[in-house]
């Protein structure tokens, strides 16, 4: 890390009351000087009064819930109008510890054609995070015998991991943009390191750094209602991912892919009668997906181009 370059932690937060004290007061303690921003999707709990009395930089009150994506847009425009060289994405049901942030700056340094850096993922002091154990079994199994071996590397190269915790350098910004506001929430990381990929940049983890990710719920999560409107949201977004990721076959044969497979789920799940919730999600995101296809056209070519998109 060069001296004197600037850090900003980005924390987008709602209705996190349970979690956000934590979060913030852990990234308050870091060995390196940062500041730190909080986008609030306009939380209905007591997040913001919490926030307004940790050591934060900056609390943005959005009047609406924007997304995930857009919410941490509006976070790195703000840290970037500032100086920033380094933005460190944050989840708000997580915490670091007070070195993880300078090992993966050392890591960003050493390493520069790494545009995303994430520490280990980890759910307790005992137990790895079973979603990011899958991301390095797809994407670096080589790690696990390093670990046995006592001859692990500074750096792994993986083609995807979710962005609960993430280093991303501003020279990353300034060529893939920020995330696609087609993805409220879900995917929206996936797609963004297809992007970053797509421009040359790496994608890794830095087994010397670790964060813990306590994958809490907010109580409108807890619901029937939301939880289906949850999974409508998570099937709409992988279906938008799909028709952006693909780059050999034409659009419109994407489009007929993406409905047909999940035609199909929903279709297998009536007639087994395994969840009628899976197969109204379905419904209700093969219609929110084909409200986004003219976006969906425009936002793969703008992808496709350098620039600081959506920020």
């Amino acid at each position: 890390m060069t001296t004197g370059e600037k850090v900003f932690a980005i924390v987008v937060t709602y209705n996190g009351a349970e979690w956000i004290e934590a979060c913030v007061s852990s990234l308050s303690l870091s060995d390196v000087q940062i500041e730190i921003i909080v986008v609030d999707n306009a939380s209905t709990d007591a997040t913001v009064q919490i926030v307004k009395r940790c050591a934060v930089s900056t609390v943005i009150q959005m009047p609406d819930n924007v997304g995930f994506g857009r919410a941490n847009n509006i976070g790195i425009a703000k840290a970037i109008n500032r100086g920033a060289q380094h933005l460190f994405l944050l989840n708000q049901d997580s915490t670091v510890l007070p070195n993880t942030i300078r090992v993966l700056l050392e890591a960003s340094a050493l390493h520069i054609e790494f545009g995303i850096l994430s520490p280990l993922h980890n759910y307790s002091d005992h137990e790895m995070d079973k979603s990011f154990l899958m991301y390095v079994v797809r994407g670096a199994p080589e790690f696990f015998s390093d670990l046995l071996n006592e001859a692990v590397k500074q750096v792994y190269e993986v083609p995807f991991i979710n962005a609960a915790a993430w280093l991303i350098k501003r020279s990353c910004i300034d060529t893939v943009g920020g995330f696609d506001p087609l993805f409220f929430m879900y995917c929206e990381d996936e797609d963004y390191c297809h992007r970053a990929l797509r421009h040359g940049f790496k994608c890794g983890f830095v087994p010397g750094a670790a964060f813990y990710h306590f994958r809490g719920k907010s109580p409108e999560e807890r619901s029937a209602w939301n939880r289906l409107l949850a999974r409508a949201r998570r099937v709409e977004s992988s279906m938008i991912l799909g028709i952006k990721v693909g780059e050999r076959s034409p659009f419109i044969m994407d489009v007929y892919r993406e409905y047909l497979t999940k035609a199909l789920e929903a279709i297998s799940a009536l007639l087994k009668w395994r969840d009628v919730n899976e197969f109204l999600s379905t419904v209700i995101a093969m219609g929110r997906f084909t409200l986004a296809l003219p976006r969906g056209y425009r936002h793969k070519r703008l992808s496709a181009t350098r620039g600081r998109h959506w920020i």
